[in-house]
């Protein structure tokens, strides 16, 4: 609950233990419309104080980064990135961070998260870094079958756009939106179906990121488990 405990938020932010720095940095995320004046100062003072804080706190106080590459150009992503070593234990607070992308409210790494999307556990085995960078930023690109996304019309013109999850055999289906709500839609209440180029995934999701975010996320699900 960010917002109502700015105070000490701020305090750890201040930790001069790193991961407990960093961690309040991006929990203070929640927590940015509710900033006061002096919040936003106290903000400013972390980040002339700790020069690993500068990126985090560019965040709250709503500094875009700049120079960053178009989202589809995943060479030059690469590039930009460059050969700074993301941190595996902090990738793994983010894959699970509230407020950051909440990647395991739709994947599953070591059975911890929901098993809507692919299991990621073993990707660090399979799939190449640059691969995963690219499915990241561009996640409609390729789509597997089972993860196909769907709009449904009902009788009473209502649309549910999602992926279906299951049938339950009481000739009712289920769907989840991308934000990883279920919703329940009776078949003969479905008067048409048509497959969506989308994936369920949303697109932008690294702009929230910063660049040594993007480097610790891609360290934890390519680690080799």
């Amino acid at each position: 609950n960010a917002p109502k405990q700015i105070e000490q938020l701020l305090k750890l932010a201040g930790s001069p233990a790193v991961d407990v720095r960093h961690e309040a940095f991006r929990s203070l995320r929640m927590a940015v419309p509710n900033f006061k004046d002096s919040d936003k100062a106290t903000v400013k003072g972390l980040a002339d104080k700790y020069s690993d804080a500068v990126e985090l706190a560019s965040r709250l106080q709503g500094i875009e980064p700049v120079g960053r590459p178009d989202e589809k150009d995943v060479a030059s992503w690469v590039k930009h990135l460059g050969d700074k070593p993301g941190e595996i234990e902090s990738g793994r607070r983010i894959f699970y961070s509230a407020a950051m992308s909440q990647c395991n409210r739709c994947h599953t790494v070591e059975g911890r998260g929901r098993a809507i999307g692919p299991d990621l556990s073993m990707i660090g085995h399979s799939q190449s870094h640059e691969h995963v960078l690219e499915s990241i930023l561009n996640p409609s690109k390729n789509i597997a079958p089972l993860y196909t996304q769907w709009t449904i019309t009902k009788k009473n013109g209502d649309k549910v756009d999602g992926m279906l999850l299951r049938r339950d055999g009481q000739n009712k289906e289920v769907y989840v939106d991308a934000a990883g709500v279920e919703i329940l839609v009776p078949q003969p209440d479905v008067v048409d179906r048509k497959i969506r180029s989308e994936s369920l995934m949303p697109e932008g999701l690294l702009k929230a990121f910063t660049d040594q975010e993007i480097r610790d996320l891609l360290a934890f699900l390519t680690m080799k488990r």
